[in-house]
């Protein structure tokens, strides 16, 4: 671990930098440089770290307790514990629309990614389009999260480009009569969710979910 903090480990990157390999790059991929940023390192040292934990917690136990070490029951604690990180990290809702006026629909894309940013899950539908874009945003999110409650999904970030709808479920604007039961419904689900956060997203890291919402036309 402490190799890994101060960059001292004998990845490619720093076997070049004292000439011994011809190539700094990743020996798996031959693309990018292997340092100790590289995905698979980040894994190991995610492992190494909380089995260096588990076994000084198990060596203290078994020194000011009198105890002994089972070493299977610490190596098991490690599986759980990198699992309940696992299972507690934020999951990422992300919902667009796109709008066919000639024939009167909205389409609704969703998609909902891990903090790692691999992909988990995605829908699209269609619905009349009432001539409301604030209408077709607000659907979309809210079968956003009706997706993620049918996934199981306790931690929900929820990112949107549009201004309005993030400050309609926020409350910072008043909603119409129109779309008070969807904005209603949202905060309803929200409230019964363990929540990280309601934010405004640039349209270019909305991109994927509004392509998504293009597969209806």
């Amino acid at each position: 671990m402490w190799q890994t903090l101060f960059n001292t480990l004998p990845t490619t990157d720093n076997l070049f930098r004292r000439k011994i390999p011809h190539s700094p790059n990743c020996q798996r991929c031959q693309i990018t440089k292997e340092d100790v940023s590289m995905p698979y390192c980040l894994e190991k040292f995610e492992g190494f770290a909380v089995l260096a934990w588990s076994v000084w917690k198990s060596t203290s136990l078994a020194l000011f307790e009198k105890g002994g070490i089972d070493t299977l029951s610490t190596l098991v604690s490690v599986n759980s514990l990198i699992q309940a990180y696992k299972d507690a990290e934020d999951s990422y809702l992300n919902s667009d629309t796109t709008t066919c006026e000639t024939e009167g629909f909205v389409g609704l894309g969703v998609v909902i990614r891990n903090s790692r940013g691999e992909f988990m899950a995605a829908s699209i539908c269609r619905r009349s389009f009432l001539d409301d874009i604030k209408f077709a945003e607000t659907s979309a999110l809210l079968e956003g999260i009706k997706l993620a409650m049918d996934l199981g999904l306790t931690l929900l970030v929820i990112e949107s480009d549009s201004v309005n709808v993030i400050s309609l479920i926020s409350g910072r604007i008043i909603n119409n009569f129109e779309i008070h039961w969807i904005i209603s419904n949202i905060r309803a689900l929200i409230c019964n969710r363990s929540l990280s956060a309601v934010k405004h997203v640039p349209r270019f890291y909305n991109s994927v979910a509004h392509n998504v919402a293009k597969m209806t036309l």
